[in-house]
């Protein structure tokens, strides 16, 4: 069975075949036909067409970077990418095909951060090699063999992945090791030996970006950090310390910041959330960095949130910003 052509949203009636071209046209109940995409997908930045004959995961993927060598790594729920049996994380290369990278682990893959010949994990996972490592370890990028580094894991799930320079920065749901919520750490690149000294959050944080000075911007579902109000979005000092950056971002349910980009003076923040700054902006905002000003740059998208609507992901492409999600515009 062919699984790349495109799919009609309703039923066929009728099938003809060009015996010159070549082109099958399709007659019926439907309205648009659209790609066979399940899970993820690889687009052409102009377009935006996807690459359907891309070998296909069978269960959600929630992270992709690429490997430095025109492929991609992705990390989510799926246990097999393609005809291959891949669990938590798979590596494609350049032409869409299922590399030999194999990562020993049961459960998913949240995050991943990507240096050199070594591929960071986080998530809800154990692995199967070093049993001792949970919801966060190391990974050779070539093979998936685990480094023998931060045993015993975390307690709980990691949701955000950042390096910069010789530091891991990890953020989630984790109250190791003193079972008081720190929700966030940095730990060495290296040996994984994490600092836990950073002032906490008081919920969990589901994405953080280096601020090129040390220190980190995390987002996520908190109204403190160390003790001071700070709505779902907050700055770290390279020593641990709270920032006085401050985009105060609400709505009147729950709100939370899902994904941080910084591009030049800008941090552009998406997530669930209605007003940033004292000002409505529905799921997507750009404050500046240094002070947390909000910026005049407005999108269309409806600020009226239900379940599972808002921003999930980032991404700067040249002037651009490729933005993802549950959304309407």
């Amino acid at each position: 069975m062919e699984d790349h052509w495109w799919i009609p949203n309703n039923t066929v009636h009728a099938i003809a075949r060009d015996s010159v071209t070549g082109t099958v046209y399709l007659g019926g109940d439907f309205t648009t036909v659209a790609a066979p995409v399940r899970y993820g997908a690889a687009l052409d930045p102009i377009s935006g067409m996807p690459e359907v004959t891309w070998a296909k995961p069978n269960a959600p993927v929630y992270e992709a970077i690429p490997d430095g060598s025109g492929g991609w790594f992705i990390g989510g729920a799926f246990t097999q990418v393609g005809s291959s049996a891949r669990v938590g994380v798979a590596r494609l290369n350049s032409d869409g095909t299922v590399h030999p990278f194999v990562c020993g682990i049961t459960g998913q893959v949240i995050d991943m951060a990507l240096s050199n010949d070594t591929l960071y994990l986080g998530g809800t996972f154990i692995s199967t090699v070093i049993n001792t490592q949970r919801n966060v370890m190391a990974v050779n990028a070539n093979t998936g063999v685990p480094y023998a580094m931060f045993q015993g894991g975390v307690n709980n799930a990691v949701r955000a992945l950042e390096k910069a320079g010789t530091t891991v920065f990890a953020g989630g749901d984790f109250t190791y090791p003193n079972g008081d919520g720190p929700f966030l750490s940095q730990m060495d690149k290296t040996s994984l030996v994490a600092d836990w000294s950073f002032v906490k959050p008081n919920g969990q944080v589901l994405c953080a970006v280096a601020d090129g000075a040390g220190g980190w911007y995390i987002g996520g579902g908190f109204s403190q950090v160390g003790g001071v109000a700070r709505s779902n979005a907050a700055r770290i000092n390279a020593d641990g310390t709270l920032h006085s950056w401050n985009p105060n971002v609400i709505t009147s349910g729950s709100a939370s910041v899902s994904a941080i980009e910084l591009v030049g003076s800008t941090v552009y923040l998406g997530g669930a959330f209605t007003s940033v700054g004292g000002q409505a902006r529905g799921c997507l905002a750009a404050v500046d960095a240094t002070t947390a000003a909000v910026l005049p740059f407005f999108n269309n998208m409806a600020a009226s949130l239900g379940n599972g609507f808002g921003v999930n992901d980032l991404q700067a492409n040249g002037g651009e910003l490729i933005v993802g999600g549950r959304f309407r515009t």
